[in-house]
């Protein structure tokens, strides 16, 4: 048996003793895996609570349904900001988000033309605008 031969052989016996191996390990790592709690759990602690950015833009269908199954999936202490054109339909289906969940920390910006006026129409913009209109807000808990 020649040099290449033994080379070769010994790369294939390598490869196939790994491909046969590898289900075995992947396996015992997922069994370890399901076994270990969260971190969260570990602590005994709440999670902190969050700031939802949503940019709402026009023609969106079952805006106010979308809206309040939204809010639904929100923990208590979690704050929601809309980010809205002025004047829409869109502002006022988050005043009616509002009224409708008084016990939610839900917050509507109405963003204004800013130098970014090219972005005003694109969901970044939108956002953007409500982070500037927000830093006046740090009552609220938003601070940038």
């Amino acid at each position: 048996m020649n040099w290449p031969d033994a080379i070769l052989r010994w790369a294939l016996w390598a490869y196939f003793s790994a491909t046969a191996i590898y289900p075995f390990m992947a396996l015992d790592f997922l069994r370890r895996w399901r076994r270990e709690k969260p971190a969260h759990a570990l602590a005994g602690e709440e999670l902190p609570p969050i700031t939802l950015l949503r940019p709402l833009k026009a023609g969106v269908p079952a805006l106010r349904e979308k809206l309040s199954a939204l809010v639904g999936a929100m923990r208590l202490d979690d704050q929601l900001l809309l980010g809205v054109d002025g004047g829409k339909e869109e502002e006022s289906a988050g005043a009616e988000l509002q009224a409708a969940f008084p016990e939610r920390d839900i917050l509507v910006v109405t963003c204004v033309v800013s130098v970014l006026s090219d972005l005003r129409n694109s969901p970044a913009g939108r956002l953007f605008a409500a982070w500037q209109n927000c830093c006046a807000f740090p009552s609220r808990g938003f601070s940038p």
